[in-house]
């Protein structure tokens, strides 16, 4: 992968609704200069109000859950997980990414394969200004209920994950990846989201998968 920051070279605009909300978004991803990162701008609120890609705009609740959370100030964005996979996995470091509603459509078939073709249909511009690396300088532990997650030092980035369901379909399964832009396009963004039939009544009386359909799950 190269040193250089990059951004895309012409921007994307597509349309959907949201997983959870069922609402409509339009969302338009534009280029953006070196060392902006990664945006997120709601067009539909007062002011267009901007929510950075960053660890300390991460947030959880427990009646939002399922879905990845980022808020800064008066604005969030919901269910951007599939979106920034793609944009990391075929390494794209700034960008300015409008929308018109607090959750981002859901691409067509409920995996990253969608983005990655739009990311890569629109092209790479590089830039002039070097990439900054977070590095895990030692090995690192956090664990909620039966989830674990380590992080340990490497140069680049290999994840190993394992999951575990009570389940005769899913059982236990173990995958190992290096993290480049071939191996993400090819083994991790055709990756669905799956629920279990046993979760789906549940999920709707909380309000949640109003979007959600067997084309994208």
């Amino acid at each position: 992968m190269s040193e250089q920051q990059t951004t895309l070279a012409r921007e994307i605009v597509y349309e959907g609704v949201g997983l959870h909300t069922g609402a409509k978004c339009n969302v338009r991803i534009r280029p953006a200069p070196a060392g902006s990162g990664i945006r997120f701008v709601r067009t539909d609120l007062d002011g267009a109000p901007e929510v950075r890609v960053a660890p300390e705009n991460a947030v959880y609740e427990n009646a939002n859950g399922r879905r990845t959370i980022l808020r800064e100030g008066p604005a969030e964005v919901h269910t951007v997980e599939h979106l920034l996979a793609a944009v990391t996995g075929v390494g794209v470091d700034n960008l300015r990414i409008e929308v018109s509603s607090a959750e981002l459509a859901e691409p067509g078939d409920g995996s990253a394969a969608l983005y990655v073709k739009l990311l890569r249909d629109a092209g790479l511009e590089v830039l002039d200004a070097k990439r900054s690396y977070f590095q895990i300088p030692h090995t690192v532990k956090f664990r909620h209920d039966d989830a674990e997650l380590v992080g340990m030092p490497h140069d680049g980035l290999r994840v190993s994950f394992t999951i575990q369901y009570d389940s005769p379909v899913i059982g236990t399964q173990h995958a190992t990846f290096d993290v480049v832009p071939e191996v993400f396009t090819r083994e991790i963004a055709p990756a669905r989201t799956f629920v279990l039939k046993r979760d789906v009544d549940r999920l709707r009386e909380a309000g949640m998968i109003q979007g959600g359909s067997l084309n994208n799950a």
